[in-house]
């Protein structure tokens, strides 16, 4: 839902590239199946998990054709557990983010999208539900309270990440290794996002994580955010160095160049066009 975790495109071989794109096709044909207006929500980070998961899985892929909607064109895509996997907690967070959105702001659209979800996701038990529940609940309400703690909201939004992460590990310190990758890496787009919303969060006077924990007085915004720009990068790249370090602790092969291209890349690349106030691009 908010679409940071991609690849550095300049830096990826041609044939890495395409594989990219079948996955991502493959995430986009799945929500069509499952709910073709979760269609619109969709951005890159279901399919960097789903790559993960197949790397991580050593799996292998069905490829498959069909005409896009959006290009009119004949697309490959691949499909696999993986990528249905992804999309599966893509739609669970999706459809509890809607219906959150409603009970705080009352906002009939949130709910009436939120309707044409599936009752249950059965992949998923009703535990881990409650959990991502509880999770969002309690996001929601840091926010609410305008928290100045920096750290709680990510904490909770890196928590809600790491559940998805660790749910998919084989071994024990698999799971540590992945739930920690998740961890660190949703903490980092929970504040890479906020620092991205900064100028649109104060003129809706939303909540914004850096506007409570730095003092913003109502200054320019600009220069706001030019005065946290440095303690900004210090946090979002020691966020980043946590993800590296789980990553590398991964014993990965398939997918390998697609993945440390993220990783190692994209990631990076992302958080230097955030700071520096770039405009994102959300499809491909």
């Amino acid at each position: 839902m908010f679409g940071y975790v991609k690849p550095f495109k300049d830096e990826m071989k041609i044939k890495e590239w395409d594989e990219f794109r079948r996955f991502y096709c493959g995430i986009c044909v799945s929500l069509s199946k499952k709910n073709w207006i979760s269609k619109f929500f969709m951005t890159y980070d279901a399919v960097f998990f789903s790559i993960l998961l197949a790397a991580i899985n050593q799996e292998e892929h069905v490829q498959n054709k069909k005409i896009c909607f959006f290009t009119l064109s004949k697309v490959r895509y691949f499909d696999s557990k993986s990528i249905d996997y992804a999309t599966n907690s893509f739609l669970l967070l999706l459809k509890y983010k809607l219906l959150d959105d409603y009970a705080d702001e009352k906002k009939i659209l949130r709910k009436f999208l939120a309707n044409f979800f599936p009752k249950k996701l059965n992949i998923f038990t009703e535990s881990f539900q409650e959990k991502v529940r509880i999770l969002l609940s309690k996001l929601n309400e840091i926010e609410k309270n305008n928290s100045k703690d920096l750290d709680e909201g990510a904490k909770v939004f890196g928590e809600l990440t790491g559940l998805f992460f660790e749910d998919k590990g084989k071994t024990e310190d698999e799971r540590i290794i992945l739930k920690h990758l998740g961890e660190s890496l949703g903490m980092w787009v929970y504040l890479i996002d906020a620092f991205d919303d900064l100028e649109k969060d104060v003129k809706k006077n939303a909540y914004n994580p850096f506007v409570s924990a730095f003092g913003y007085g109502g200054e320019d915004v600009n220069e706001f955010k030019d005065r946290i720009r440095p303690m900004v990068r210090e946090k979002l790249y020691s966020l980043l160095n946590e993800v590296v370090l789980s990553y590398d602790l991964l014993d990965v092969i398939k997918h390998k160049g697609i993945l440390d291209n993220i990783i190692y890349l994209g990631l990076f690349n992302e958080t230097e066009r955030v700071l520096a106030g770039k405009r994102i691009c959300r499809r491909l």
